[in-house]
């Protein structure tokens, strides 16, 4: 099998998306990912150009992991226990331009207890934490929106 070029690839993985809407373009993307190794890189990159974190729990544990000893420090007084899975196999967001964060619904598992902390304190400086992280990862980002 001949390779297409990656920036042929991914032309054509950017064109999908005029085809379908954003549930189903993200849909195919996931399939891309199983093909080869060239297919997983080109749509990792797409898929994580634009992300947002609503109530997405398992799109905000991934980015917990990627919180330095720095970010995390902000979160150690509420006793929240962090996700410790292993390190992703990419830098995922190195990859975005666009992040909207408009809640951090699920979160609440985390905490060991909330004594003295409203959860809208708690989730309050875990998207500051996020946001710091995010300024720090992502190196191509354009437009990040929190509220």
């Amino acid at each position: 099998m001949i390779n297409l070029p990656n920036e042929c690839l991914f032309k054509i993985l950017i064109n999908l998306k005029n085809y379908h809407d954003l549930k189903r373009y993200h849909k195919t993307l996931n399939s891309c990912l199983l093909v080869n190794r060239q297919w997983c890189r080109n749509a990792v990159r797409l898929l994580w150009s634009e992300i947002e974190i609503h109530g997405n729990k398992s799109l905000l544990r991934m980015c917990l992991l990627a919180l330095n000893e720095e970010e995390k420090a902000l979160l150690k007084p509420f006793e929240i226990m962090l996700p410790n899975d292993p390190k992703p196999l990419f830098k995922y967001l190195t990859y975005t331009t666009v992040i909207h964060i408009s809640s951090i619904n699920g979160g609440e598992k985390w905490v060991s207890h909330l004594a003295d902390y409203s959860w809208s304190d708690l989730a309050q400086k875990i998207r500051y934490s996020l946001i710091k992280m995010f300024l720090r990862t992502s190196e191509r980002l354009k437009h990040l929106t929190s509220f």
